[in-house]
């Protein structure tokens, strides 16, 4: 039972590297234009993948892969604030729960989550809007005192 849930934990983590270096690759979006392979999936594509991250993010046992999964959800982050990515009714397509999955992450009793929302937070700090600067300080200042070590040294 301990070499398959062992397997299991390692398959996730190995998808979350796989989908991160997949997403990140170039190809031609509709336009013809060069973009990250994410960028050129469909809106609900899109928005899917983004749901699943995070539901795999909130829901991941394990450290080391809820670290994998944080480090595809940054790539991610990071691609929307790169570019700009168009919806199907030509509005900008944004990560609008993102924002406050991390937040409530890093409010978690759950260190090894608390971690994990501080690294994205640090991997991509321009998902931090104007209008959320206060809270988001506010959960770096707690970030900053945290009993935890490794939650600390995440930010």
């Amino acid at each position: 039972m301990r070499i398959l849930t062992k397997t299991v934990h390692q398959t996730r983590s190995f998808a979350a590297v796989l989908f991160r270096r997949i997403s990140t690759r170039s190809s031609k979006d509709q336009a013809g234009q060069s973009r990250e392979l994410f960028l050129t999936l469909h809106e609900a594509q899109r928005n899917a993948i983004r749901e699943k991250l995070l539901e795999s993010f909130t829901g991941e046992t394990t450290p080391s892969t809820r670290n994998k999964i944080a480090d595809a959800i940054a790539e991610i982050a990071r691609q929307y604030t790169d570019e700009q990515v168009p919806n199907a009714d030509g509005s900008r397509d944004t990560w609008s729960n993102l924002l406050g999955a991390l937040f409530h992450a890093s409010q978690s009793p759950d260190a090894s989550q608390r971690e994990a929302a501080f690294r994205i937070f640090a991997t991509t700090p321009g998902i931090i809007e104007k209008q959320h600067e206060e809270i988001v300080l506010g959960s770096f200042t707690r970030g900053f005192k945290d009993g935890d070590v490794a939650v600390c040294l995440a930010r």
